[in-house]
């Protein structure tokens, strides 16, 4: 009898960071949910202008997404 490892949970980072350099947009997605209000936090304590932490946390979050769209 063969005993499997357990599935990985469905929010599991590692998991989700595979999947997105695979295309997956939703685990894109899940980790943008995951560490956008974090890097948002930071951002915001690091730049006085609130507008320009908007602007600099999608982009950072856009040039991710690209990187792995051309991986």
């Amino acid at each position: 009898r063969r005993i499997e490892a357990p599935a990985a949970p469905a929010d599991d980072e590692g998991t989700l960071l595979r999947q997105a350099r695979r295309g997956d947009h939703d685990a894109f997605a899940r980790l943008y949910a995951l560490h956008a209000p974090g890097v948002h936090a930071l951002a915001e304590r690091l730049l006085a202008d609130a507008p320009a932490v908007a602007d600099r946390v999608v982009a950072r979050w856009v040039g991710g997404a690209a990187r792995y769209a051309s991986a």
